[in-house]
Order: structure tokens, then sequence, then C-alpha cells
């Protein structure tokens, strides 16, 4: 082997170690009307706004690519556009790369829609027709392995009506067009997975759309009767699927969702029904879809600025709708395996600049940013996927501003010879869904702070664990107030061997949540129960 060769195999090593050795943590990816309707360009043109947003990827879009006809290639329609020149998209994975480097945009995907024309729809039995799309998304993944990208989001929405996966007069008996939609979903594993084996697919709703059969006496016979051919075609998906892929499943419908949602209406519960769809797939298969498939959830922005009255509307909880959106944001962050991804439609992540096409009409306020509607929001989402490095970074920043103060000042707490633990600071009232900073200053080695749970009547919360740092100097602890919680307690402990340690400067800092309207505020509980009613009727 020459030496050239062995230096290329030992980078290859260092990078596939370096990136399974990442710290693993939950995700939220940006989806949104505008980046979908801007290029990567833009967002290069932008790179500082992207920079500093709190997220871990986007789905960007793959515009700005000609045909020789001089139209412009939609990325988006890849499953059902004409078929693409040869390497179509090429000149895109240098500026995908270059977005990719940015850290906020390291877990990027790009998309597309499996929805053709209205009323329009591929045959199960028209081989050409199926390989046009699979030849184009071919080079879509390639595209997102060249380009840095984790992989494809997936939209499986039936826009245009065509009902691409429901069996309908014409097509052959059930049976035998279940056959050929598992067919076609290994096709299509081969042709993305064949170009991109370590690729992730986020799909915006895929197994979970089989919840309705999951609870059926028998699952398969429910499939059969209304005709569903999604299942099949994911049940091919697996057969096909190497080992080295993964598959999300975004659960679209939780964008109603809440952390304390009642019965069925939580991530939770949802979590657990999705998984239940293991029911629907072949044995042989079911081993990959434990190993290989993740639920995820999606977290609706709009429901947190919408006016009351909207469908997609939440109200305030402890007086702040930015309270509600970190609850939930939370809750879907703890029920999702890996990621959670953000949809958006009136307003823009950034305050878009430089733009390719500044003449392009759009239908949000692209001057106008997610955390100016509703301020503080990019703060939760760092504090909730990130709290070391918001504690870190961004908590110095906002300190002692906009009413993150101290509210409670204690002097130096001292733990002698013979006590292993103390409580510097007792019963602390809070409401559902603040959140706190506890700083102190450690000395001594061992020196183990923690914060405790207590419902509204004093009593200890068991089931819910202490939030807890240890060592010396510096330390902060975030906390996000759980529901049925009136009361934290700060208290500091030491190893049991007679050491002695101390701790001082302790502050408690209310994280600051904007008070919703005066109209919402009022009689905000019997709100949020109304709220959760509307709910359960999606």
């Amino acid at each position: 082997m020459s030496c050239s060769i062995c230096a290329a195999v030992v980078f290859f090593a260092a990078v596939a170690v370096g990136a399974d050795d990442e710290p693993f943590r939950k995700k939220v990816i940006a989806c949104s009307w505008d980046l979908g309707n801007y290029s990567v360009y833009d967002v290069l043109s932008n790179k500082a706004a992207f920079a500093a947003l709190p997220i871990d990827g986007a789905r960007i879009s793959a515009n700005g690519i000609k045909l020789p006809d001089g139209k412009p290639l939609e990325a988006w329609r890849a499953f059902y556009s004409p078929l693409w020149p040869k390497d179509a998209l090429a000149p895109l994975a240098k500026p995908f790369r270059e977005a990719t480097a940015i850290p906020s945009l390291r877990h990027s995907f790009t998309g597309f829609s499996i929805a053709r024309t209205p009323k329009t729809r591929v045959d199960f039995r028209d081989d050409v027709g199926w390989a046009q799309g699979f030849a184009n998304l071919r080079q879509l993944a390639a595209l997102a392995r060249d380009g840095g990208l984790k992989g494809l989001i997936m939209d499986p929405e039936d826009y245009g009506k065509g009902k691409q996966f429901t069996r309908l007069d014409g097509d052959p008996p059930y049976d035998e067009v279940a056959k050929l939609a598992r067919r076609r979903g290994r096709e299509f594993a081969d042709a993305v997975f064949g170009e991109y084996p370590s690729m992730t697919i986020l799909a915006f709703w895929a197994f979970s759309h089989g919840r309705q059969y999951a609870v059926q006496p028998d699952p398969r016979e429910a499939m059969r009767r209304k005709g569903e051919l999604f299942i099949p075609f994911l049940d091919g998906m697996l057969d096909a699927m190497p080992p080295t892929a993964k598959f999300v499943d975004g659960d679209e419908p939780s964008y109603n969702y809440s952390a304390y949602g009642k019965d069925w209406m939580n991530y939770a519960d949802k979590a657990a029904a999705n998984r239940a769809c293991i029911a629907l797939i072949s044995p042989e298969n079911r081993y990959k879809f434990r190993a290989q498939v993740q639920m995820g959830f999606a977290v609706y922005l709009d429901r947190y600025t919408n006016p009351k009255g909207k469908f997609y509307y939440t109200g305030p909880v402890s007086g702040s709708r930015l309270v509600s959106f970190d609850e939930n944001l939370r809750g879907a962050l703890r029920a999702s395996d890996e990621y959670v991804w953000l949809w958006c439609e009136k307003f823009a992540w950034v305050r878009w600049q430089n733009l390719t096409n500044p003449k392009l009409r759009v239908a949000f306020a692209k001057d106008r940013t997610w955390d100016d509607e509703l301020p503080g929001m990019y703060d939760s989402i760092w504090a909730a996927t990130r709290p070391q490095d918001f504690l870190a970074s961004r908590f110095p920043e906002i300190r002692g501003k906009g009413g993150c103060t101290n509210i409670l000042k204690c002097g130096v707490f001292k733990l002698t010879g013979k006590e292993k633990y103390g409580r510097p600071v007792r019963r602390i009232p809070v409401k559902r869904g603040e959140r706190y900073v506890v700083e102190y200053t450690a000395k001594g080695a061992g020196i183990t702070g923690s914060v405790s749970y207590f419902n509204e009547n004093g009593g200890r919360q068991w089931g819910l664990s202490s939030t807890t740092e240890t060592g010396e100097g510096l330390r902060r602890i975030l906390v996000a107030v759980p529901q049925y919680t009136g009361f934290i307690n700060f208290g500091v402990g030491k190893p049991d061997d007679g050491t002695t340690g101390e701790v001082s400067g302790i502050g408690v800092y209310r994280l600051p949540a904007p008070p919703a309207p005066e109209e919402e505020t009022a009689n905000a509980d019997n709100k949020a129960k109304s709220d959760e009613k509307g709910e359960q009727k999606k």
C-alpha cells in the first residue's frame, strides 16, 4: 500500500471515528417557508446570521440550478420531475459544503416531495415512470453526500390529491398491488442509499400514518380494506435499507401535541403509539424497525404567535406564550429519539439580505424573525438543546438584564467535617414552566450542588431527579419547572470522608418570559384547559 493510500485510509478512519465519537444529544432542525423559498447561495449571503441561530441544522433547498431550456430545476419535485440532465445538481455541492461547515447548520438536509401534480400518480406497474423519479432522487442523494448534508427530508403529503399510495379502481387486486408498492420501496432504497449509504431520511411523517391500523384487531386486514400502500412502500424501503442508514418518522400531526396534553395528545404517548406501528411491518423487517427507525416530532412555531381564534393557537402558561413554547419544545425533545423539526410560516429565521432574487414574491415577513415576534424564543431553543453552552455563553450576556436579576442572595454556606449535605436555599416558590439559573461558587473537593423539586404542598417529588453540578469554581444549574411543582430547593453536598467545603455567591435568576397580552393572561388556567380540548378535536 502506498504512503498516499495509507494517509487517505488513516484520514478517513479519523473522520469516521470523530463523527461516531460526537457526544449524543437531541437536535432541532429548522424547516420553514423562508428556507423553502431561498437557495443555499442566499443562506451563504446571510452566513453570520445563520451562525448565530440556536439550531442544529436546517432544510436547505437545492434551488439555483437552471435546466437547458432556461427553466429552474425544481429539486423539491425530484420524484415527479422530467428526467434531469446528468450531474445537474453537482454545482451545488461546494456551496452546500460551505453551508454545512457553519456549526448551526452541521446537521442539515435537503428535501423532496412524493406528491405529483393535481390528481395524477405513477401507476405501480409503470417501470419507466418509477425509474425516472428514482434517477432524479439518486442525484439528490449524491448532492446530500457530496454537500456534507446528513441526508434528505421526505414530504409524503398528497398535495395534488393523486392518491399515489392508495389502491384505486383500475389497480391490480390489493395483495398484488401491495407487493408492487413494496418493490417500489426497495427500488427507492436502492436509489438513495445506493448513493449515500449512511444517510438519514427525515420524513415529515411515515409509519405514524399507520396508527389508525395498528389499533385494529387485525392491522393488515384494516390496511387491505383502506387500500393502504404507503406502509407496504415503507416496508420495501426497510428491505433494502443498509445498516448504516437511519430513518426518522417526524409525525407531522404533532403540530398540535403538548408536553402535558391529556391522554393521547402528548408527545410521550404518541411516541409509544408510533412504535406500535411495528405491527404493520413484515416480521423479517421488525429488527430493522427497532434498530434503525427513530421517532421524532414537529413543533409548529406559528402556534405560539397566531391570534386567538386560529385552529393552531396555544395560549399562555404561567402568563407567557414563550413558556408554552418552551414547555412543549422540551416535551418533544424528551419523547423523540434524536430529532425535532421546527416548522414555521409567517416569519423568517433571519432578516434576509443580499438575496440572489430580491424581487421574489414571498408570503412571509422576510424582515421579521421569530425571535422578534416571540422574544426569547431563540434563547429557549438554545437552553433546551445545549444547556451547558447556554449557561456558559449566553447567560452571562442576559444576566442582570430584562428582568433576569437575582431574586435571592445568600452568604457563605459551609459544610463541616461531620455534615455531608445541607440546604442553603429552601422553598423558592416557582410556577409551572418557569426557568431559573442557580449560580454559585464551590470551594472544596467533591462539592455537589443540586436543585430538588417539591409539589405545591411542599412534599418532595421523588419521581423527579435532582438537577446537579459537581466541581470547584463557578457553577450554574439550569432549571425548567415541571408541572405540579410549587417549590424548588438548592442543596449542597460533599463526599463522606470528613473533608470540609463551602459555597458562596449563591444567586437564583429567573429567565425572562415576556407576558402574554392582557386579554390572554386573564383566566389563563381556564384557557389552557380549553386549548387542550381544542387540540384533542384534531
